[in-house]
C-alpha cells in the first residue's frame, strides 16, 4: 500500500500536486532515531532499552515500541503519547513499563525470561502521518536453563565451473533466536554483501539459520583465510568456523 493517498493515481494532475505538497510535511528528513544495537541481560534482572532522537527530546512525540522474534512478525508492546497516556497490548501490560528521562525513551522489561530475547523497534511519531523508526535493539537474555548454544558448519561449492563459488555458514539447534552472522576474508569484512535467512523454527525451542557469500573464483583463490562469525550472547557463545577446516588433510593431526 503506498504511504501517500492518491499515489496510486499518479497519472492524476491534482494527485500529483496533492503528493508532491505534503511530502514536506510528513516526511520531516532531520528526525533520527536511534537506539543501542545490543543489550544483554541476565535472565531474572531488569532491563532497559533506549529510544533518542538526535538533536530533540522525545517528549515532544508519541512513542511505540515493537518487539520481533527473528523469522515472526513483530507484535505491538506499547505507545506514550505522553507521560500520563500509555496504552499496551494485553500480552505486555503486566513486565512492559516506558520511562521518559532527559529527552530519552526507556522501555523498562521486568523480571526477564529467555523468550524476551529478540528485537526491539522504537517508532517515533512526529505527525499523524509519519512514523520514523530506529534500527532495533537485539535482547540477549543469558542464564536461562533453555539457552542452548548453536552449532556451526561450512559448505563451500566448486567454483571452477561458474566463476564464482558459494560459501554457506549452516548454524543450527540453538536458542533463543537471537544470533548474529558475519563473514571476514583474511581477518577484515567481505567484499560482498552475504545473504542471510532470518532464524527459523525447527520445532520446540530450536532454531535455525542459513547465511551465503558468494565469491568469485579469484577471490576464493587469493584469501587465505574465509571465515563465518557465529555471535549468540544468551549463550555467551562465539564460533569462527573457517575455510581451512574444510580443506584439512585427513592425514593431519586435529
Amino acid at each position: 500500500m503506498s504511504p501517500h493517498p492518491g499515489a496510486e493515481h499518479l497519472m492524476d494532475p491534482p494527485g500529483v500536486l496533492l503528493v508532491l505538497v505534503s511530502l514536506p510535511l510528513c516526511c520531516p528528513s532531520l528526525v533520527q532515531v536511534g537506539q543501542s544495537q545490543h543489550v544483554s541481560a541476565p535472565v531474572g534482572s531488569t532491563t532497559m532499552l533506549e529510544c533518542w532522537l538526535d538533536g530533540e527530546e522525545l517528549k515532544n512525540y508519541s512513542v511505540h515500541w515493537l518487539k520481533q522474534v527473528p523469522g515472526e512478525a513483530p507484535h505491538h508492546i506499547l505507545s506514550q503519547s505522553d507521560d500520563t497516556n500509555v496504552h499496551w497490548t494485553n500480552e505486555f501490560a503486566e513486565r512492559f513499563q516506558p520511562i521518559r528521562s532527559n529527552g530519552s525513551n526507556f522501555l523498562r522489561i521486568a523480571q526477564v525470561a529467555t523468550s524476551d530475547s529478540a528485537l526491539y523497534w522504537c517508532s517515533v511519531v512526529p505527525n499523524a502521518f509519519h512514523h520514523v523508526w530506529g534500527n532495533g535493539t537485539r535482547l540477549s537474555v543469558y542464564g536461562g536453563g533453555d539457552v542452548v548454544a548453536p552449532t556451526v558448519n561450512l559448505l563451500i561449492s566448486d567454483s571452477s565451473l561458474s566463476g564464482a563459488g558459494f560459501i554457506v555458514c549452516l548454524v543450527t539447534n540453538f536458542y533463543p533466536p537471537v544470533i548474529e552472522v558475519t563473514w571476514k576474508l583474511d581477518g577484515r569484512a567481505g567484499p560482498s554483501e552475504p545473504i542471510t535467512g532470518p532464524s527459523f523454527s525447527d520445532g520446540d525451542k530450536s532454531y535455525s539459520l542459513t547465511s551465503v557469500l558468494e565469491l568469485s573464483t579469484q577471490q576464493m583463490l587469493n584469501s587465505y583465510s574465509i571465515s563465518c562469525e557465529v555471535r549468540h550472547d544468551a549463550s555467551k557463545t562465539v564460533i569462527s568456523k573457517h575455510t581451512q577446516d574444510c580443506y584439512r588433510n585427513p592425514l593431519d593431526p586435529f
